[in-house]
């Protein structure tokens, strides 16, 4: 999986996964900082996989972000 998805699922605290969910949920992360960038490290050191992205917030369109989720995320109800 890469870099990017260790990154994300260790820096949300969805892992490590005490219990196998469909969608393991958000919770405070158990490893800290140094931590976490020495764990992704690892798992990149394994294999092809996409990197950690550079995220720059202010060149996002809030709108078009919405709209996105909306149509990809968003159950219906």
């Amino acid at each position: 999986m890469g870099a990017a998805s260790a990154d994300f699922m260790l820096r949300t605290g969805r892992m490590p996964i005490g219990t196998v969910e469909k969608q393991p949920r958000r919770t405070t992360p158990r490893y800290d900082p140094a931590q976490i960038r020495a764990l992704t490290a690892f798992v990149a050191s394994l294999g092809p996989g996409p990197p950690i992205p550079s995220v720059d917030p202010a060149a996002g369109d809030l709108g078009e972000g919405a709209s996105l989720y909306a149509i990809d995320c968003a159950e219906e109800r």
